[in-house]
């Protein structure tokens, strides 16, 4: 995740709040339960509670940290999936600038993998889990 998540859309958190603000109605809401059917396999889109998720997707899209990451002292790791190696190069240089003003982020890519990484690669995240807790 970035500490923009608008970011991953080219966005900001205040560009993308009349987007959040439709998808926090029961409309959007409604939307995006439609979508999560069509897209998901039917075992994931069924766990999925609309309403949570059109008000997650809203509290991301109005979020930004960047400026609380020059604060933060204490270690952090940010993992993150890339589907395949050609789009390997551009997912590092993302997240490289999205956390530019952080005191040395660790970055872990988990390649293989898309945005479900721990649907994905589950041994994989849980082996990045326990290498950053190790540290």
């Amino acid at each position: 995740m970035y500490p923009q998540p608008a970011g991953l859309f080219g966005g900001t958190a205040q560009s993308f709040s009349p987007f959040a603000d439709i998808i926090a109605s029961p409309g959007g809401r409604r939307l995006f339960a439609n979508l999560m059917g069509v897209f998901s396999p039917p075992e994931v889109a069924n766990r999925s509670d609309p309403d949570v998720v059109g008000r997650a997707v809203h509290d991301l899209a109005v979020t930004d940290l960047s400026g609380e990451l020059p604060r933060i002292r204490a270690p952090f790791t940010i993992v993150y999936a890339s589907p395949d190696s050609q789009a390997r190069a551009a997912i590092d240089r993302s997240f490289a600038r999205a956390y530019a003003a952080a005191r040395r982020p660790r970055f872990v890519r988990i390649d293989g993998s898309g945005h479900m990484v721990m649907l994905d690669q589950p041994a994989r995240l849980r082996a990045a889990i326990w290498e950053f807790l190790a540290r």
